[in-house]
């Protein structure tokens, strides 16, 4: 498995984040999360196995992982649950924006969470 290390410089930040691959896929590991790529769930996935991650749609996720075959390992936004999904049944999100706006969701959503627990 090869590794290369990258770096990249917006609004004075450097943001860094090691891809990780070989002939098969590649791993996204980042200092921050918003840095893996960003997908949409635009049709219905019901997982079939353990480590599979069941889809509705509107769910966003970040891509942790991607193969050759046509699936992504990845984190649902909204509740941070992991796994594997068919890309086919996914949009790539495109827009800095819109990625903007989903991690500031998913911040929303924890914060009501957390402040919704019995402490």
């Amino acid at each position: 498995m090869g590794r290369i290390k990258v770096g990249l410089r917006s609004k004075g930040w450097v943001n860094s984040f090691i891809l990780l691959y070989n002939e098969f896929n590649f791993v996204c590991v980042s200092v921050c999360q918003s840095d893996c790529p960003q997908v949409q769930c635009v049709s219905q996935y019901v997982a079939k196995q353990a480590d599979e991650l069941s889809l509705e749609p509107s769910d966003v996720i970040n891509v942790l992982r991607k193969t050759s075959e046509g699936w992504y390992e990845g984190m649902r936004l909204s509740d941070g649950e992991k796994g594997w999904f068919p890309a086919e049944n996914t949009l790539e999100v495109t827009t800095d924006h819109q990625r903007r706006r989903n991690v500031r969701e998913k911040y929303q959503i924890t914060q009501a969470t957390s402040q919704n627990t019995p402490s």
